[in-house]
């Protein structure tokens, strides 16, 4: 299928026309408003479901069990938790520390929306990943413009036309390749979320700074299985983490990028790994029910990949290599180092190389000096310490221990990335903090003003000992840092030689 591309000439007449609709619409853009669009936009995509299955199929074979729980699945929960939770979520927030001069006045919190907001999606999970930022969006009041991938051109025309007869006005679709995405950042946004590789990640947030624009970037990496030998169930756990690496084609940005093991079970783990793999996807081929490579050229970089290995390839048929389906099967690779071709960045494809280390800490200075902060870091370990010691030292935008990807489906947890991996992040009520700006308002009365006058000039000596007694909070600790029963008392002997002191100015 040719997907029909929008014109780049067009895109600054769509982008003005959605901002001057935002403005224009900001007093009936309310809780109620945005809850209906939410609702609306649920039932139209459980209308669709067939047709979404469909797509997908057509795009790069997905099969439909994948797509309901990768990608509708996820979304309809998310859906389900912003429509049942937004008015609690929207509410004000009233600040309960205040100091001694805003004590009569009146001070809160409020969540409005951004604005106008850019939302770049990928291929690989083109559901999930496209409706939960924009329904973000769209709860926290604002209108969006999203750019799926042409890579699905299936899934990209369907997304225009639904959002087009469910959202007009809300959401504007715009189809097309790199001009089309550099048309969009030539304009002028509130907020840029962007999902993809961290090359393009650079080029989005140069583009943006041009205009202060803040960004949220989710950028992948290389996320490492981490199995020591105080594991578990080693059956399951091996499951687990070939699930993790090769669900999908590998074409996920949480995906089990590499496997380290620990000398001491290192062996044993090669062994049962490979008669897992048999067991569970000996038989598949590119006939099979099994998401292929998204295309030509991801095949071609994959089995470049497999091929320049130093390591011995110990599952996975090449003669099972189909180009023209782009189809390349479940590959094992032991005996990795390093610096090999299946190490030097993140991999998105069906390939598990497996590493060897001798200690923790070798293992830690190696992804922290080789691929430091992964979007995921899932440690296989039933040694809480040895959980805490990993934690603690490899940051990531997430851990997931004794289990893989499953963390990014929890729609009220937050999802994003830390270093390389990208920055900020969303999900339920986390997209309606990062698509809000939280306003602080203030309401001072004005009959207070017999209090406050002492702010003016002439500044006296007297007048600067009193304000000093009146703005400046008295602290509940000693020196030490321990809470002081002494300490207290003072500060409430202060707050009351503060009235005091009020009292003998004003009269």
């Amino acid at each position: 299928m040719s997907l029909e591309y929008t014109s780049v000439d067009q895109i600054p007449a769509i982008v003005s026309a959605i901002r001057r609709s935002f403005l224009a619409t900001l007093d009936s853009n309310t809780v109620e408003f945005r809850v209906a669009a939410l609702k609306a936009l649920y039932f139209a995509l459980k209308d669709n479901e067939k047709v979404i299955f469909d797509a997908l199929k057509k795009d790069f074979n997905r099969p439909e069990i994948e797509t309901f729980v990768f990608d509708l699945n996820t979304t309809y929960s998310e859906l389900l938790e912003l429509i049942g939770s937004l008015p609690k979520w929207l509410k004000h927030q009233k600040q309960s520390s205040m100091p001694l001069h805003a004590l009569l006045s009146t001070s809160y919190i409020e969540y409005i929306p951004r604005g106008v907001v850019l939302v770049i999606s990928p291929f690989n999970y083109p559901w999930m990943l496209a409706i939960s930022p924009v329904v973000g969006a769209i709860a926290s009041g604002n209108k969006v413009v999203l750019k799926p991938s042409e890579q699905t051109p299936h899934t990209s025309a369907l997304m225009l036309r639904i959002f087009r007869e469910t959202l007009p006005g809300l959401v504007e679709v715009v189809n097309g390749g790199s001009d089309q995405v550099q048309a969009l950042l030539a304009q002028k946004w509130d907020l840029i979320l962007f999902t993809g590789s961290e090359k393009v990640g650079k080029i989005v947030a140069c583009e943006a700074a041009k205009t202060l624009t803040p960004t949220v970037l989710e950028l992948g990496g290389k996320s490492p299985a981490i199995i020591t030998s105080n594991h578990g169930d080693l059956d399951v756990l091996l499951d687990r983490i070939m699930w993790g690496g090769f669900v999908n084609s590998g074409q996920t940005c949480v995906a089990v990028d590499y496997l380290l093991v620990a000398d001491s079970v290192y062996e044993e783990i090669c062994a049962r790994i490979v008669k897992r793999a048999n067991e569970t996807y000996g038989l598949l081929d590119s006939k099979s029910e099994w998401s292929h490579l998204i295309n030509t050229n991801s095949f071609d970089r994959v089995t470049s990949i497999i091929s320049d290995s130093k390591g011995t390839v110990v599952f996975g048929d090449k003669s099972k290599w189909d180009k023209n389906t782009s189809f390349v099967p479940p590959t094992i690779i032991r005996d990795v180092g390093w610096e090999d071709s299946t190490m030097k960045q993140e991999l998105f494809a069906p390939i598990l190389p497996i590493v060897r280390y001798s200690t923790l800490e070798e293992a830690v200075q190696n992804v922290t000096t080789f691929h430091d902060t992964p979007l995921a870091l899932y440690i296989f370990s039933d040694d809480a310490e040895e959980q805490k010691f990993l934690q603690t030292n490899i940051r990531s935008g997430s851990v997931s221990i004794n289990d893989t990807m499953v963390h990014v489906g929890i729609m009220s947890a937050p999802f994003g990335g830390i270093g390389s991996s990208g920055y900020g992040n969303y999900h339920g009520r986390f997209s309606v903090q990062t698509f809000s700006h939280q306003r602080h308002v203030f309401k001072q009365p004005v009959w207070v003003e017999f209090l406050l006058k002492i702010r003016y000039p002439d500044y006296s000596e007297r007048k600067s000992q009193i304000l000093k007694m009146t703005v400046l909070q008295k602290e509940t600790f000693a020196r030490e840092g321990h809470w002081s029963l002494r300490a207290v008392l003072v500060s409430c002997v202060g707050i009351l030689a503060v009235g005091i002191a009020f009292l003998v100015y004003i009269f």
